[in-house]
């Protein structure tokens, strides 16, 4: 028999290895304005665990632009015009191109007394070194 690990998104603190398990297009109506932006999911595969898989999660709204423009270069290359189109906009139908790349991130712990678990904040997307991929 085998056993289904627990997906946890409460990622230890600290530089990863992870693999892009996901990439999506998403919004929010939250607040009377719509956003929109696009969000990564990390498989975490530098921490083995007996009953979990770390995860992790980034989501890019239009005003981290810059970032998510930083982090695509740094992941894809000159392979970037496969995601982003001449007049800036995001193709969204090319998203999977990202998906099982792997890359190295650093995770933060952001604490508020008003959540017994911190909030784990992707602080940094790098592409992984090829002797590490």
């Amino acid at each position: 028999m085998r056993i289904d690990k627990i997906r946890t998104f409460l990622a230890p603190e600290g530089t990863h290895v992870a693999r892009i398990d996901e990439v999506q297009m998403v919004t929010d109506d939250r607040n009377g304005a719509r956003k929109e932006g696009i969000k990564f999911i990390f498989e975490i595969s530098s921490i083995e665990h007996h009953t979990r898989t770390y995860m992790a999660r980034k989501v890019y709204w239009e005003a981290d632009s810059k970032a998510l423009l930083h982090d695509l270069e740094e992941l894809l290359g000159d392979n970037i015009g496969r995601i982003i189109s001449l007049g800036g906009d995001i193709l969204g139908e090319n998203l999977s191109i990202l998906i099982n790349r792997k890359c190295e991130i650093v995770v933060v712990h952001v604490n508020n007394p008003k959540h017994k678990t911190p909030f784990c904040k992707i602080a940094m997307v790098k592409k992984l070194k090829s002797s590490d991929a």
